[in-house]
């Protein structure tokens, strides 16, 4: 810079005016020209990647030509949603799981869809080539807008064992429905409800509880209802939780049991559930101990509750008396949380006052929180010594503050003998508690081999789970092993680390919000890149899913999708099957290499067999549509089968489609349903 400062004066000194200028519109040529072809870059490169999205588009359309109905159902929803982008769906959480993917590539269209004359023609033609997806979109329009025609559509699905449709007929026979023209007959509804529990419906499962529960189309099996809501609860309904949890506390049928149920209750109320809340809150009113201290625990994070019954606000000033009355009422949780609420003011005589209570009724954890209180500065002196005890009582109830503060008594040989094996056995029941100290500690000793072997894949470890709940500390340890150490599994933690801290997007959220995480997408580069050379095969695959995602975040840079490739090729061959997984997505998407249908087949049955789950499904839309094999429906279904009972959803719902799906044959559509399609 001082260079041209020094040209620029020569030049002035030295040239006319008239040369002055032409030099300067030199200059100004040359700044132009190169801002020029850095931006013609930019755009070949964003054309590239329209160019995917185009390709894409035309191969659907070209299946959707052919006949194939879920080719026709993707055309239509493309039409609705206005277009789609490749895009990447970003996993945090695959990041702690070496056998997850860290991204999913897919074209992502708008979330909300419009249905357009031309959309609605297509999902038409798409419902009568048999398209089932097409079918519940065009039955859930219908009953959208209150036309009874919606009914015969959802019998056609229920037929097939839709349980979405089986649960929606259910719906309707429970309390009649003008729209789906079905009258009230408990007893149809429990049928339709028992067939969806029967495929694994969690709402249906919730549905047929509620029947027993109530003796709606069956006899009254208060048993059975409280069976069914705990299979519901496992299949994720929340509003099961809080049923179940109403009837424990009032003893509906089955034995009461208060303190079961007010949890129940609270889990459900902490998920959102109004009801549940409400609940809650009533409770408290009757002198619940549990419900007042969940009062008072979420009253003291600055939330506000209204009773329905008696119109009280509940707020954080109440907070002490909510703990009072629950603490009264003998809850030593309760009793607990004062303790802890006085030693925030610095009460500390009432503070202790209430922890020993709660310690004489069993509650290790206030044996933790007064041992720690007595090693604070104010009292370390005097008190140091009965300190230890405490923190013992707690070390026996598995408290893992308690054994992370005793672990660095002995470490530093504080009021107790110095014994680092001691120290090291503590810190680990600290750790599997949770306890952050506990597992820095660990990732230390592991990298030093104070009180245990050296062993530095256990320090990686560590650090990597203190460095994702955020501690600079282990972030610094990673480093060093990367560094001091030449760790490539630790270069490779600091990439995750990177990632799983700074990206949370996906490509369907704002442009602004995903350019402002292109930093810290190259630094995650940058790291898995030196563990990539370090021979790490996750490392490459990741360096790879890295490389994609920074290119469809920015919609530029395609030509990287080289670089990409070449890493998940060398990942593969040295074993890393969600690699392998990935080379088919390259071949079937042309990302980095020519398309190839029969290579990406060819790499998703390699995966699938070493039990890539992604890879199963996508053999399994191949050959339920015939897309670069031959048709093959029974094969479908039993790859997505075998792909269920992993726990996949993405399977369990294409099984909930298509398992029972024989190709329709147009003359047994009911002829109203045909007459419909027409006026559609």
């Amino acid at each position: 810079m001082t260079q041209l400062t020094a040209y620029l004066i020569i030049i002035g000194e030295t040239l006319s005016l008239e040369e002055r200028l032409a030099v300067y519109f030199f200059f100004a040529v040359i700044v132009v020209l190169a801002v020029g072809i850095l931006r013609s870059r930019d755009l070949i490169s964003s054309s590239a990647l329209r160019k995917l999205e185009k390709r894409y588009v035309q191969s659907v359309f070209k299946r959707a030509d052919q006949g194939d109905p879920d080719a026709l159902f993707s055309v239509a929803t493309y039409q609705a949603s206005g277009g789609v982008k490749f895009g990447v769906i970003f996993h945090s959480n695959a990041l702690m799981d070496a056998s997850s993917s860290l991204v999913d590539f897919s074209f992502i269209g708008k979330q909300t869809l419009s249905w357009t004359p031309k959309s609605r023609a297509t999902l038409v033609r798409a419902a009568r080539e048999g398209s089932i997806q097409a079918k519940e979109a065009i039955a859930s329009l219908l009953m959208e807008k209150g036309q009874p025609e919606s009914g015969a559509f959802w019998r056609e699905l229920a037929e097939r064992e839709v349980p979405n449709a089986l649960v929606t007929l259910g719906q309707g026979y429970l309390a009649g429905s003008v729209v789906l023209q079905t009258a009230r007959e408990p007893e149809i509804a429990s049928r339709y409800f028992k067939r969806a529990v029967e495929r694994g419906y969690g709402p249906g499962t919730f549905l047929l509880g509620n029947c027993y529960r109530q003796g709606l189309g069956v006899d009254q099996d208060h048993k059975r209802a409280m069976e069914l809501y705990e299979i519901a609860i496992q299949q994720g309904v929340v509003a099961a939780e809080y049923a179940l949890g109403v009837m424990l506390l009032s003893g509906e049928g089955i034995e009461m049991d208060r303190d079961r149920g007010i949890q129940m209750v609270r889990e459900a109320a902490e998920l959102g559930n109004q009801d549940a809340i409400a609940t809650l809150v009533h409770e408290s009113e009757r002198d619940n101990p549990y419900a007042l201290t969940w009062l008072a625990i979420t009253c003291a994070n600055g939330v506000n509750f209204q009773s329905a019954i008696t119109g009280r606000v509940f707020g954080p000033q109440d907070t002490e008396s909510l703990l009072l009355r629950a603490a009264s009422l003998d809850r030593d949780y309760a009793m607990l949380n004062l303790g802890a609420l006085y030693e925030s003011r610095k009460d500390w005589e009432r503070a202790e006052a209430w922890y020993r209570q709660a310690i004489v009724r069993g509650n290790l954890d206030a044996a933790s929180k007064l041992g720690t209180l007595f090693l604070t500065k104010r009292f370390r002196k005097t008190r140091g010594g009965e300190a230890i005890e405490l923190l013992k009582q707690g070390v026996e109830g598995k408290n893992g503050a308690a054994a992370t503060a005793l672990a660095a008594l002995y470490s530093r040989g504080e009021f107790v003998p110095q014994n680092d094996e001691e120290a090291f056995k503590l810190f680990q029941l600290g750790a599997e508690q949770g306890e952050l100290d506990s597992v820095l500690e660990l990732g230390e000793r592991y990298m030093t081999g104070v009180g245990t072997a050296v062993d530095l894949e256990e320090a990686v470890k560590h650090f990597s789970r203190a460095a994702l709940a955020g501690s600079r500390r282990a972030f610094v340890g990673l480093r060093k092993l990367s560094g001091r150490y030449k760790s490539a599994s630790a270069a490779r933690e600091l990439g995750v680390v990177i990632l799983r801290q700074n990206i949370l997007v996906s490509l369907n959220r704002s442009t602004q919000e995903a350019h402002a995480n292109t930093h810290a997408v190259q630094m995650a580069i940058y790291w898995f890149r030196k563990a990539a050379k370090r021979g790490d095969a996750r490392a490459m695959r990741l360096l790879a899913d890295a490389i994609m995602l920074l290119v469809l975040i920015r919609r530029r840079g395609a030509r990287k999708f080289k670089q990409a490739f070449q890493w998940y090729k060398r990942a593969a061959e040295l074993g890393d099957m969600n690699a392998t997984m990935r080379l088919g997505d390259c071949y079937a998407y042309g990302c980095g290499v020519q398309m190839n249908e029969e290579e990406a087949i060819k790499q998703y049955e390699e995966a699938s067999e070493r039990g890539n789950v992604d890879a199963i499904l996508e053999l399994v839309y191949r050959y339920y549509s015939g897309q670069g094999v031959a048709k093959d429906v029974e094969k479908a279904r039993e790859l997505a089968r075998r792909a269920a009972t992993t726990g996949n959803l993405d399977a369990q719902d294409w099984l909930n489609y298509y398992e029972f799906d024989p190709k329709p044959d147009p003359c047994d559509r009911p002829a109203r349903q045909e007459e419909f399609l027409t006026s559609l």
